[in-house]
């Protein structure tokens, strides 16, 4: 975690913790910062909390991990409003979940992909209510209503 200010002109970057991956890391997304609090889903060599996702503090203080029956691959996640998270597994089973320092509650989990996903792994897009999202073959339009 790094502190970046600027004094004059000049820019400074001040180290201010080192973490790793089996504490707080994430292989192919960006962790999301959220209320206060940071996200990312651990690498497959992550240790024993291996692709669950992850809460940690701008501190450095670990919250909470996601649970084994919780596992994301190396599947896209993106932050929505209300402290909740949209995320995309392998093979393309979509969960949406509740998170913050109390936890992570899963609110629902639907196999769009029918689990025949392909390296699901890219970014999604949520624009206009629409939630956009792909594997290596298809792209996917999901129109999301209100919860």
């Amino acid at each position: 975690m790094f502190r970046v200010a600027r004094t004059g002109e000049a820019w400074q970057a001040e180290l201010l913790f080192k973490t790793d991956r089996k504490r707080f890391a994430s292989e192919q997304q960006t962790p999301v910062f959220l209320d206060g609090l940071l996200y990312a889903v651990l690498p497959g060599d992550g240790g024993g909390e291996r692709q669950q996702l992850v809460c940690m503090t701008p501190a450095g203080e670990r919250v909470w991990a996601s649970g084994k029956q919780n596992v994301f691959g190396l599947g896209p996640y993106l932050a929505i409003e209300g402290g909740r998270l949209l995320l995309l597994d392998d093979v393309g089973t979509l969960s949406f979940a509740r998170v913050g320092r109390d936890g992570f509650q899963l609110i629902g989990r639907y196999a769009l992909m029918k689990g025949k996903g392909r390296d699901a792994w890219g970014p999604m897009l949520l624009a206009g209510g629409r939630l956009y999202l792909r594997d290596s073959t298809r792209l996917y339009c999901l129109r999301l209503g209100d919860s």
